[in-house]
């Protein structure tokens, strides 16, 4: 699993508390985002699933834009009114969205 969690630009990783957990992504869920993974190193943000990774507040920022703007590509439908959300690309998206709204950074850890 790859676990989510906030974490404040200024704060080193050991710092933060468990409950400032935003969620997870399994092996399986992380491999059907690989056209995700691509746009963001196209940007220069990497995500491995195998490494430990820390994305500062200007990052969580500019992540979430491109997710955003990357859903009617990655999401075959995106535009349909009701239009089923639970796709991991929807929970990454929630994750960023909640770490923006927080202000914070997000610290992710592979277990």
């Amino acid at each position: 699993m790859l676990d989510f969690y906030l974490i404040a630009d200024a704060d080193e990783p050991w710092e933060f508390p468990k409950e400032t957990a935003l969620g997870a992504l399994s092996l399986h869920e992380w491999k059907s985002l690989a056209a995700l993974w691509t746009i963001l190193e196209e940007q220069g943000i990497s995500l491995p699933f195998f490494e430990d990774s820390r994305l500062d507040t200007f990052q969580v920022e500019r992540t979430l834009k491109l997710i955003q703007e990357s859903l009617p590509t990655l999401v075959p439908g995106f535009d349909i009114p009701n239009f089923n959300r639970n796709s991991p690309v929807f929970a990454l998206e929630r994750i960023f969205r909640d770490a923006l709204n927080q202000g914070t950074g997000i610290m992710v850890f592979c277990d």
